[in-house]
């Protein structure tokens, strides 16, 4: 259309830590830490408080820098199933029921997918 207004759909630092992300569990740590590196020494708006690169990356590291870097952005969830930390102890969160890592299925779904029993069945837990 005609609009002038920027609509952001994925920001660059959330690429590279994905690529970082998939790089690491595919075994490439070197790779992983320079793409974390490169987000962490991006942040330059105070260079005092640019944070030092880092010297190593495992899984808790990646995790936390996701944490810093995607604040607000609507990720932690996925990210804390996808690290294996959603059941984990963290502020506020009383439910560990590794059930609801899932949402539930409307009913109205599960009734009207198919005539055949089974087609579509609720996820566990509900």
């Amino acid at each position: 259309g005609n609009s002038s207004v920027d609509l952001v759909l994925m920001r660059l630092a959330e690429v590279y830590l994905m690529r970082a992300e998939a790089k690491l569990r595919n075994g490439d740590a070197a790779g992983a830490l320079a793409d974390v590196n490169v987000v962490r020494t991006s942040r330059t708006a105070r260079p005092e408080q640019t944070p030092d690169p880092l010297t190593a990356v495992d899984t808790d590291i990646l995790f936390r820098e996701r944490g810093f870097e995607l604040y607000w952005e609507g990720f932690r969830r996925g990210d804390q199933i996808r690290f294996g930390k959603y059941e984990d102890t963290w502020t506020e969160k009383t439910d560990t029921d590794v059930n609801h890592r899932l949402f539930p299925i409307p009913q109205s779904a599960v009734d009207g997918a198919s005539g055949i029993d089974g087609f579509l069945e609720q996820n566990p837990g509900y």
